[in-house]
């Protein structure tokens, strides 16, 4: 069983914080620190968060609080993952909370082949 730090449930609580404050404004970015502008999501995820395929997973309408530890164990090495460690690994928690809050307020994308 996975042990939850005190420092990944501060970084959960504060997607679920920029959550709440992303409610009714789907698709508007909560974060001004440039985590959406640095296409580190978007180049394979796409800008909606719908992009998939292959080992790539819709993020549009995902839990934030999913989002935000996926992206924690990420960093941490917990979750293995080629592409995503180095990623989550750059990422700082305002970034990782910020990133879950706009893709959790997405619609989410519609069953069959990949939507951008």
């Amino acid at each position: 069983m996975r042990r939850i730090t005190q420092r990944m449930m501060a970084i959960l609580g504060l997607g679920l914080l920029l959550c709440g404050a992303a409610a009714g404004k789907p698709g508007a970015p909560v974060a001004d620190d440039g985590a959406l502008q640095s296409l580190k999501c978007v180049a394979c995820h796409g800008t909606e968060g719908r992009r998939g395929g292959p080992g790539i997973p819709s993020l549009a309408g995902q839990d934030g609080l999913y989002l935000a530890r996926e992206l924690v164990l990420f960093r941490s090495g917990e979750r293995r993952s080629p592409r995503m460690e180095p990623i989550a690994q750059s990422l700082s928690d305002g970034e990782i909370g910020a990133l879950a809050a706009y893709f959790s307020s997405l619609p989410p994308a519609p069953r069959g082949p990949s939507h951008d």
